[in-house]
């Protein structure tokens, strides 16, 4: 079998550890076939979904597909609060295919203390979403004061 596509070469030549010089077998005999997943960084495309919320509660950032398999590849959370809030905790919130709730991101703050907070996390290997938990969440929660968050998720889906 000869590989025909450039990119794949390169990428199996990446993976592989193989130099340039080393070279690539481009006829791969029936007694040594090298198997390789290149499918979650060479096919997947990226989507990003964003959200903000200026009041106490919960917002919607994603609604998963029923489907495809979701996975995160990195979390935004960026927050403004003014000195009279008591808002301490903004979060990013997820099911896992556990059946868990997890916190994908979060900022803790300090009650009644003016700033601007972010946190960004990116996930070197993804984290698979479970679809029957419907959706991925911006939280934040206060009673006085005022709180603005925003966040971005980056995503991709497979069948």
């Amino acid at each position: 079998m000869q590989i025909q596509n450039p990119d794949a070469t390169d990428i199996i030549r990446q993976e592989a550890g193989l130099t340039l010089a080393e070279g690539f077998p481009q006829n791969l005999t029936t007694n040594v076939v090298p198997v390789m997943d290149m499918t979650p960084s060479f096919h997947r495309q990226t989507q990003i979904a964003t959200a903000s919320r200026t009041a106490t509660g919960s917002t919607t950032i994603l609604t998963l597909s029923q489907q495809k398999r979701t996975y995160v590849t990195g979390v935004l959370l960026q927050s403004e609060s003014d000195a009279t809030s008591d808002c301490i905790e903004i979060t990013v919130t997820g099911k896992s295919v556990t059946g868990a709730a997890v916190k994908l991101a979060f900022i803790r703050k300090l009650a009644s203390s003016a700033g601007n907070y972010s946190q960004v996390v990116d996930f070197p290997f993804p984290i698979e979403i479970d679809k029957t938990g419907g959706t991925i969440s911006l939280n934040q929660s206060y009673s006085t004061g005022n709180t603005s968050s925003q966040a971005t998720v980056l995503y991709y889906e497979t069948s």
